[in-house]
């Protein structure tokens, strides 16, 4: 790649591992530059696209919102510098600012009011992430060795740190409060990743690791370096993709969406810092689907789910989404479940050839595959479609054509299908998986496959 990359959108072809093959997985990176900055850097993403980042000109360091093709400064009043870290889906911003003192502030901007951001006792305070509760992270230090983890929840900080580290960075929160970040131990000087999960540590390593990004489907982003340089990079699930915008080697990743839609920034030695939106393209997934309890005694317990492609029968891509709780046996109240797959190229479905969506359940598990809280069985798991209220799908580009949606729809008990044909009824139909249970390895149990012939 060339310099020219600034004034360009580029396409880079990246490596992506899953349980079934490896892909060449494709991005799209569109450079980001707040008109008239010398540094730009975006840090943070929502599920509509707004991005928040930083960026110094001649006046010094300030937030902003890009939201489309407009930005928006962000600047604390009275404050000397502002960074934008984090955007919730209703707009709310979080960051950090510094007073006239010189001291570190974090600060919550909802609409046009800024509060004042404090852990009690605090003497220095980041504020990374948001998620779509309100739930805030971030750290802070207090004047002992190191630096510690927040959530604030409400009115309440809850402090925390990684077990055994001497410092505990938490830089971002997901609409599950699973809350990502990093720490280290100062004797080995090494940084780990984490995920915290209810009281539930999982932690992680790139060699330097630093992790800043979660999405509701578990996708991680961050940083890491290595001989050759500092680079980005993708976790999902036990597969790494390295992000490397430019020739420079230089790239840290900030902030993921769940359509896993990337923002951070990349450094090019004779024009600065950019900042970068990184689109996936294409992108298999998500399934979209709707889950109840096939019986009201298993109320409380929490489920993992599964997706599964194929193509004449052989595995093409696979998914899952963890511990999702909340699940009732009233079907009013059924609850809606996304499965996020990784980005690769479009399938290649020939004419008379059959592609394949299986569905499966098991009882829920956090990501070092320890049980959820809740009930270790269950009589099964019941997934609702084929209905205008109810319209599970997956989402799937086969070439020649553009991206669609196909429907799980069915004609009777055992005959299960996929088109792109919309529901148009208003009784869901229904299936439900066998008996779940986590005793003897917690098995995947099929609800159902539906497939379609290609025409």
């Amino acid at each position: 790649m060339h310099r020219s990359l600034l004034s360009a959108v580029l396409s880079l072809s990246l490596l992506l591992s899953t349980v079934a093959t490896t892909y060449a997985a494709s991005y799209t990176f569109t450079p980001i530059d707040v008109p008239g900055a010398q540094n730009t850097v975006a840090r943070g993403i929502n599920d509509g696209g707004q991005i928040v980042g930083q960026f110094d000109n001649a006046t010094g360091t300030h937030g902003f919102l890009k939201d489309g093709d407009t930005y928006t400064p962000v600047d604390v009043p009275g404050a000397t510098g502002t960074i934008a870290y984090g955007i919730n889906a209703v707009g709310q911003i979080v960051g950090r600012f510094t007073d006239a003192t010189g001291h570190f502030h974090g600060f919550l901007k909802d609409g046009d009011t800024y509060t004042t951001l404090d852990v009690p006792g605090a003497t220095y305070i980041e504020v990374h992430g948001i998620n779509n509760k309100g739930q805030i992270v971030g750290y802070f230090a207090d004047g002992t060795a190191g630096s510690h983890g927040f959530l604030k929840d409400g009115d309440t900080y809850t402090t925390f740190d990684a077990p055994g580290a001497s410092r505990t960075s938490a830089t971002g929160i997901n609409n599950k409060g699973q809350i990502v970040g990093w720490f280290d131990r100062l004797a080995a000087g090494t940084a780990h990743g984490f995920v915290k999960d209810g009281d539930t540590y999982t932690t992680f390593d790139v060699p330097g690791v630093e992790a800043f990004g979660i999405n509701d489907g578990g996708e991680i982003v961050g940083r890491f370096g290595d001989a050759t340089g500092t680079h980005g990079f993708v976790k999902d699930g036990d597969s790494y993709t390295t992000l490397d915008v430019s020739d420079d080697t230089y790239t840290e990743a900030y902030g993921i969406n769940a359509a896993g839609q990337i923002v951070g920034a990349f450094l090019d030695f004779t024009t600065g810092n950019h900042g970068f939106v990184a689109i996936p393209e294409p992108t298999t997934g998500p399934a979209t689907l709707w889950i109840g309890l096939k019986n009201s005694d298993d109320q409380g317990t929490a489920f993992d789910l599964q997706a599964e492609v194929a193509i004449d029968n052989a595995l093409v891509a696979t998914a899952k989404t963890l511990c999702l709780t909340g699940v009732t046996r009233n079907p009013d109240n059924a609850t809606e479940a996304m499965i996020l797959f990784g980005s690769f190229p479009p399938l290649s479905v020939a004419p008379g050839h059959v592609l394949s969506l299986t569905i499966r359940a098991r009882i829920g598990t956090h990501p070092d595959g320890t049980k959820c809280p809740g009930h270790s069985n269950a009589v099964g798991l019941r997934l609702y479609y084929d209905s205008i209220s109810r319209p599970s799908r997956i989402s799937a580009q086969l070439t020649p054509d553009s991206a669609q949606d196909f429907f799980l729809h069915s004609s009777s008990s055992t005959v299960l299908f996929l088109d792109e044909r919309a529901p148009t009824g208003t009784t869901a139909k229904f299936k439900d998986s066998a008996g779940l249970n986590f005793a003897g390895g917690n098995p995947w149990k099929a609800i159902g496959t539906w497939s379609m012939t290609r025409p």
